[in-house]
């Protein structure tokens, strides 16, 4: 066991330290809006393979990875695994390790994706444009200055581009307990790193001479997972962080830096798991904020001026999935549904603004801000197969049937208001399938792949080895 966890940590560590996107968001619409595509990850939630290969959402599922977003799931499962992607050199993974005291477990990952909810992928990326109304539908449209745009974090080299990022990247840290038959409590502690420096002081004109960027995040989750409650058990976690992000850049003349200040992200997730006979109800419930202020200012010999703009989110979703066994055939399948709602907005206010002179300086009439808001009904149906005796088969399709969108957009007093309807080839089809191979007692090796059916391009391939004990 200790020569796996050598390997495990040997192989995450060897790759570079960008920050990645679990899954990478390709959807057409605005960067708001995906992030509730589809599978409809919540912020704390890590998905692995086996919910890869049904297009699942972790909460809609009993696995190892039920401990990322309620770590008192420490307490259920002894793991070691590895997970690593085709289409990007990156891989991610850690253990759980169980102490000398019987009821208590540590455990750690190393490199998590992280849900596309989360502000380091929607803080910088802004429909809205500082004194300009920009389509919605403008995925390149984002928080400006007047001419020059704040870079969001693909730019900035902090995401899965390839581009060279130092830090730690992911990490998190878990310590669990079990306090009689009927109660497990979990906790987390986690932290996220990443940095960027690019000089070039032979550069001129608009041209960056230095262009830094950083990314910071310390964590910690709580959570209980409380059994015999009913016919079934109650899940109840919580987590919070204080995620910052810093840019500062200049030419040959100007100076431009953003960073946030007082910021805060926060997660909720109640649970409740119950058998039916051979099968099971899942209920889950889950929601994410956050309030991401961000002090942008520009200079040059002329002066500066300095302005506030913030950006806050705030989702619910409830859903279920009935598990049914079918044990004649080796068959189990999923059929899930639910009901989310996000809202999401950024505003730069007139009173928000001092100082004068700089490179691109605002007059009176800034004020500009943007309003989104998306409702959406899921619907997916998932199956898994014992085909052979040591070969699992997995499929599941998932699919928003219903979603209707509005927006508002507001840029030197003019509003421009957008809203839509969505059904059919407009939102997209998540089909997912994959396999799963026990080489031997304790071992499994599984593959997912998934992809837009109406945007093939977006194919998405995993693989992972994991270690039960």
């Amino acid at each position: 066991m200790k020569n796996k966890l050598l390997l495990t940590g040997f192989l995450l560590t060897a790759g570079s330290f960008s920050i990645y996107a679990d899954d990478p968001c390709v959807s057409s619409q605005a960067p708001g809006y995906c992030s509730s595509r589809i599978v409809d990850s919540s912020v704390n939630e890590a998905r692995e393979t086996t919910d890869r290969a049904m297009a699942l959402p972790n909460r809609l599922s009993e696995n190892d990875f039920n401990a990322i977003n309620n770590p008192s799931h420490l307490m259920n499962h002894g793991t070691a695994y590895l997970e690593g992607w085709t289409a990007q050199q990156y891989a991610w993974g850690g253990a759980t390790i169980p102490l000398p005291i019987d009821n208590m477990k540590l455990g750690v990952f190393i490199r998590r994706p992280v849900s596309d909810r989360h502000p380091i992928f929607n803080t910088f990326i802004n429909p809205a444009l500082i004194g300009t109304a920009a389509a919605v539908s403008d995925d390149t449209a984002r928080i400006k200055y007047n001419t020059n745009a704040v870079p969001y974090m693909t730019q900035l080299g902090m995401l899965n581009t390839g581009a060279p990022a130092r830090g730690l990247g992911n990490v998190d840290a878990f310590l669990g307990m079990s306090l009689g038959q009927s109660l497990n409590i979990g906790l987390r502690v986690g932290y996220m790193s990443a940095s960027k420096k690019d000089t070039d002081n032979t550069a001129t004109g608009t041209t960056f001479q230095r262009n830094e960027s950083a990314i910071q995040e310390p964590s910690v989750g709580l959570g209980v997972q409380i059994k015999n409650l009913g016919p079934g058990y109650l899940d109840v976690a919580g987590s919070f962080s204080l995620p910052s992000a810093k840019w500062d850049a200049a030419t040959a003349t100007n100076t431009y830096s953003a960073k946030n200040k007082f910021a805060y992200m926060a997660n909720v997730l109640v649970r409740y798991v119950t058998p039916i006979g051979q099968n099971k109800l899942i209920v889950a419930a889950v929601a994410d904020f956050y309030n991401i202020p961000m002090e942008m200012t520009d200079s040059n010999a002329a002066g500066s001026q300095k302005r506030i703009s913030t950006a806050n989110y705030t989702s619910f979703s409830i859903d279920a999935a009935f598990w049914q066994t079918i044990t004649d055939t080796k068959l189990k399948v999923i059929y899930s549904t639910g009901f989310g709602y996000l809202t999401q907005g950024y505003a730069l206010k007139t009173d928000a603004v001092s100082g004068t002179g700089g490179p691109d300086t605002l007059t009176t009439s800034v004020d500009s801000q943007y309003r989104a808001t998306h409702a959406y009904i899921p619907l997916g149906v998932a199956i898994e197969h014992q085909t052979l005796e040591t070969l699992k088969t997995r499929f599941g399709v998932r699919k928003n049937v219903f979603a209707p969108k509005t927006t508002e957009t507001t840029a030197g007093g003019t509003v421009t208001k957008e809203s839509s309807s969505q059904f059919a080839v407009d939102e997209e089809l998540m089909v997912a399938l994959g396999l799963g191979w026990t080489p031997a007692a304790k071992v499994n090796i599984d593959l997912a792949m998934n992809a837009n059916a109406f945007k093939l391009d977006s194919f998405f391939t995993a693989i992972s080895a994991r270690y039960h004990y």
